[in-house]
């Protein structure tokens, strides 16, 4: 399903002009659909304003008012899960910690876990590729 949503938008930012992408950014509800239009926007280098503000909008902004609390998780019923939280270094820069949890329980996730702490452009790279694979997008793990 993931590649038929991107093929989908892919072919809307290709069409569209820039004021109706944001019309149709402002209709969209569905966390899985608004991730792939900001992949096909990407894709295409196509309205970075609209980019950014998909970016803040998902809690992906580079700026320093990030919720230090926020986590995001991806789920795969055969793989397990990621949780990606973000965390601010001592040189004010903001990392993202992804952490892989084996078992699909957050409590089980601090005793197995695999941490990785990336820029946010390369957890970005990461949460592509996880969704590519089929891991879905989910509120808790």
């Amino acid at each position: 399903m993931p590649r038929n949503i991107l093929t989908h938008e892919l072919n809307r930012v290709r069409t569209m002009t820039d004021k109706q992408l944001l019309t149709r950014y402002n209709k969209m509800t569905k966390v899985d659909k608004i991730e792939m239009f900001y992949k096909a926007l990407k894709k295409e280098n196509r309205y970075s304003h609209l980019r950014n503000v998909i970016a803040k909008d998902l809690g992906w902004d580079k700026s320093p008012t990030y919720k230090k609390a926020m986590e995001w998780f991806l789920e795969h019923p055969t793989f397990g899960s990621y949780v990606f939280t973000p965390i601010d270094k001592e040189d004010g820069s903001t990392q993202i910690r992804v952490t892989e949890c084996m078992a699909g329980s957050r409590e089980a996730c601090d005793l197995d876990d695999r941490d990785d702490e990336l820029s946010i452009d390369d957890a970005r790279d990461e949460w592509d590729r996880l969704i590519d694979i089929g891991y879905i997008f989910t509120t808790e793990v």
